[in-house]
């Protein structure tokens, strides 16, 4: 007899797929537009960045049939967020988001405990006398 919550790991193995496929598209629009350097030796465009290169991808739970796929561009600096609902097996996009400007912001949607300032503050607070770091 087991306990617990039982895990369904068909969406992890979709998710996985899709990015597999996402990956794989990606390389074919490179070849095609002559960014490998197959086609580089053909006399295709000088860039040899790979589209897989800045793209990253995690997963996560969102509810018990609802999980999460984040796409994070790293070149062009945005996240995309896909929603994966196991119970109607559906797979939809819900939010994409620039994060360049995000990134120099040091403060922003932080209560007063939680703040940079705040930390900063704890941190030398706690730190012990003769650390220089």
């Amino acid at each position: 007899m087991t306990t617990g919550k039982q895990t369904n790991v068909v969406p992890v193995y979709v998710l996985l797929a899709f990015i597999g496929g996402a990956v794989a598209a990606l390389l074919l629009v490179d070849l095609l537009v002559g960014r490998l350097p197959a086609a580089q030796a053909a006399g295709g465009a000088s860039d040899v960045r790979m589209g897989a290169r800045g793209l990253f991808a995690a997963t996560g739970a969102i509810t018990r049939d609802r999980d999460a796929l984040y796409l994070i561009d790293v070149d062009s600096q945005t996240i995309c967020v896909y929603d994966y609902n196991a119970s109607g097996r559906r797979f939809s996009l819900v939010a994409v988001r620039s994060f360049l400007h995000d990134r120099k912001l040091s403060d922003f949607n932080c209560d007063e405990t939680t703040s940079p300032a705040a930390i900063k503050q704890l941190v030398e607070k706690l730190k012990p006398e003769g650390d220089g770091s």
